[in-house]
């Protein structure tokens, strides 16, 4: 009875494979923009962390230091110091040390970066003018 239909099986076979392809072709991006923003968020909390231990270090030491790994606090990323100057080495973000109190988490491949308030220990969210992805990235972690 089938082997008058095997050239309708392989038209199935071949309807489900591209409907698969359609559904994934669908919500991948969506998928990824929610990926993206969870690490965003991610790395805030890393910088809120390094903002108390650079606190915590001021108040032993006297002053910050951008060695992050002087810092009590376990890093998940490689310290690398170059034309740039000392900064953790993340595999989507950087993180720097610019200057007194003031801590930059840059995105790799967005124009987007974060600033924390290292004395206060506060996020603020920036992207470049009219950057429709990193307004989103922002968006979606406030």
């Amino acid at each position: 009875m089938f082997h008058n239909q095997r050239g309708s099986i392989y038209r199935v076979i071949l309807a489900v494979i591209i409907a698969v392809a359609f559904c994934f072709a669908l919500l991948w991006p969506q998928y990824s923009k929610r990926h993206q923003g969870k690490r965003l968020s991610q790395m805030a909390d890393l910088g809120r962390a390094l903002a108390f231990a650079e606190e915590s270090y001021k108040q032993q030491y006297g002053h910050y230091t951008p060695l992050f790994k002087k810092l009590d606090l376990p890093l998940p990323c490689p310290m690398v110091t170059n034309g740039q100057g000392p900064h953790l080495d993340c595999p989507d973000y950087t993180f720097q040390l610019l200057e007194e109190g003031v801590l930059r988490i840059s995105h790799k491949q967005l124009p987007v970066w974060l600033e924390v308030d290292v004395p206060q220990g506060t996020v603020q969210c920036n992207y470049a003018d009219n950057d429709w992805a990193g307004q989103d990235l922002c968006a979606r972690m406030q």
